[in-house]
């Protein structure tokens, strides 16, 4: 298991190998101190490269670019010692929407994305960004009725879950 974060964000997580599930996991730390909530404010939508019309919240497409290239390296290096296993992601509140950026990334740079896991994950991106990832990627995300997270940002601001 290998932890990787980045000091600007103070973006966390980890990727490792699960021998029993014999797949690559990917995780990424919900939010834990004032620079997360920092990104977590960030809410103005930004174009995202990989759909068009698809937009999504700055503060979290910035978080996961911060940390993009050295998940992208620690994934490469699994690979090389387990070809062809599953890849698995995860993740919790922040974490579930950082995941929820990485999956479309890590599906087309490492192919065989067997599962996308979110809990308590916000909201990420517009309608059009929520079919793109239903299509590209589905996934599960799990949420307390109780849990604020979930219902931020407000639809009001075209924010909108994906269908799962």
């Amino acid at each position: 298991m290998r932890v990787f974060s980045n000091s600007v964000g103070d973006i966390q997580g980890f990727t490792g190998y699960s021998s029993s599930l014999n797949a690559i996991v990917l995780s990424f730390r919900g939010s834990s101190n004032l620079q997360n909530w920092i990104i977590n404010l960030s809410t103005n939508m930004v174009a995202y490269s990989r759909c068009t019309s698809c937009k999504v919240h700055n503060g979290f497409n910035t978080g996961f670019n911060l940390v993009k290239s050295v998940v992208n390296s620690q994934i490469q290096a699994l690979r090389a010692l387990y070809r062809n296993v599953p890849i698995y992601i995860t993740g919790h509140s922040l974490g579930g929407a950082l995941g929820v950026l990485a999956a479309p990334d890590v599906k087309e740079s490492f192919g065989n994305l067997a599962g996308l896991y979110t809990f308590g994950q916000p909201r990420v991106g517009n309608s059009e960004f929520a079919k793109y990832l239903d299509t590209v990627v589905g996934g599960i995300r799990v949420v307390h009725n109780g849990d604020l997270v979930p219902h931020i940002p407000p639809s009001a601001l075209a924010f909108v879950h994906s269908s799962t």
